[in-house]
């Protein structure tokens, strides 16, 4: 905001000095070109100026504040015009009267008649004059639009590479976007996975249970009927197991 503020006040301060300098010119016609040359150098700097003041506003990112300024800049552009056509005027006003001046610098129309050789000197000179003047603004012209060139193709080339990152800045979003629905499909893959997995892990841990239960149903059964090989009496005739009084016994009681 700084910067643009300079510019502003730059551009009408230098406007204001050449309306000063154009109330101000003399008559005569050496001291009016010289004035007219200082306000000529003015009027360029001005246009400078009026280039930084419009890069300035293109950085400005409040659309309202922007067009409030680009509006300035307009009336900015104006006056210049208005200034510089002046004095285009009144510069071909004393070309016009130094056609009638003398070699010497004195006397008006009727020196001429007087003394016509010294008349065409001056016509000659003055045209001389003028030619260099339209040569050198010529050569600021061509000056002019070269630096113009070079600000066209400097904004081009800025223009391209603010795309260049714009579509890059897309493709980064768009791979972003991908890696994001990647991620939600794994996401949701896992879990139906965990879900599966963990049916999987019921039904083995239910089956290592009635592994276990039935290993501990064979384990007690077995272990009582052990206890009731144990507990039974021996025969009272002094046989074996394998006596059919013995088992007639166990039958009997029930072993």
């Amino acid at each position: 905001m700084a910067d643009i503020d300079y510019w502003k006040d730059s551009i009408s301060n230098d406007i204001e000095v050449v309306r000063s300098i154009i109330r101000s010119i003399p008559t005569d016609s050496l001291d009016q070109k010289a004035s007219l040359d200082n306000a000529e150098r003015r009027l360029r700097s001005i246009k400078g100026n009026t280039r930084s003041f419009k890069a300035e506003i293109r950085l400005l990112a409040d659309p309202s504040e922007r067009n409030s300024y680009k509006a300035e800049l307009k009336r900015y552009e104006q006056t210049v015009a208005e200034l510089t056509a002046e004095i285009k005027n009144m510069r071909s006003e004393g070309n016009r009267e130094a056609l009638f001046i003398g070699a010497n610098g004195d006397g008006g129309p009727d020196c001429i008649e007087d003394n016509p050789v010294a008349a065409g000197d001056a016509l000659l000179n003055d045209a001389s004059r003028l030619q260099d003047k339209t040569q050198e603004s010529l050569l600021n012209t061509q000056k002019m639009i070269a630096e113009s060139k070079e600000v066209g193709m400097g904004t081009v080339e800025e223009l391209q590479r603010q795309r260049e990152q714009l579509n890059n800045i897309d493709k980064d979003v768009m791979r972003m976007e991908n890696s994001l629905d990647r991620a939600d499909k794994l996401i949701k893959t896992f879990g139906k996975r965990m879900a599966t997995d963990r049916l999987i892990q019921c039904f083995a841990c239910t089956n290592v249970l009635l592994l276990v239960g039935v290993v501990i149903y064979v384990v007690v059964k077995g272990g009582l009927a052990k206890t009731r090989e144990e507990l039974a009496p021996e025969s009272p005739v002094g046989g074996n197991d394998n006596s059919e009084v013995s088992r007639m016994l166990r039958g009997a009681l029930g072993w």
